[in-house]
């Protein structure tokens, strides 16, 4: 009988769904505390004001052009070219 590679390790589905999880909550945390490092006025917003801000700043074209700059950025670090 084969076996399932996460039954041969002894770690099951939700087990690694749950460290996913976990990962990504950790991943969101470490973002929102760069934020507010960066901007420690945004510790005074409720969660709506901060995310009715976040919409305007991500709104502006300077913005999303150093946000798509970014972006490419990574994906040719990550994936190669030029």
């Amino acid at each position: 009988m084969r076996r399932n590679s996460t039954r041969s390790s002894g770690l099951s589905a939700a087990h690694y769904e749950r460290d996913e999880r976990t990962q990504r909550a950790h991943d969101l945390i470490i973002r929102s505390a760069d934020v507010q490092s960066m901007a420690p006025m945004t510790k005074l917003l409720t969660r709506a004001e901060y995310y009715a801000f976040a919409g305007k700043v991500f709104a502006l074209p300077d913005v999303k052009g150093l946000l798509v700059e970014a972006v490419n950025e990574h994906n040719k670090n990550e994936f190669g070219g030029d």
